[in-house]
């Protein structure tokens, strides 16, 4: 099941938090679940934005996805 802009989060990933996407931040989810090592460098770069507005939205998804180890080797897991 593919997440769309403005889905509910609980309806496209089972998240109790009913929080509504972006579809920049549906595209890092995407990203995030298609490869867990992805580097936020690499995701920002697919995204053409800067590592600091990738930063705030990565906080904003702090109810969806975590990293789990440093930023340089660990990896992302996505909060159902």
């Amino acid at each position: 099941m593919s997440i769309r802009s403005g889905q509910s989060v609980a309806d496209s990933n089972g998240a109790k938090d009913g929080a509504n996407l972006t579809a920049r931040q549906v595209d890092i989810v995407s990203m995030i679940k298609e490869n867990p090592t992805i580097s936020l460098n690499k995701i920002a770069e697919k995204l053409s934005i800067g590592t600091t507005t990738l930063d705030r939205e990565i906080k904003k998804l702090n109810n969806i996805v975590k990293r789990v180890g440093p930023r340089n080797g660990g990896y992302w897991e996505v909060i159902e």
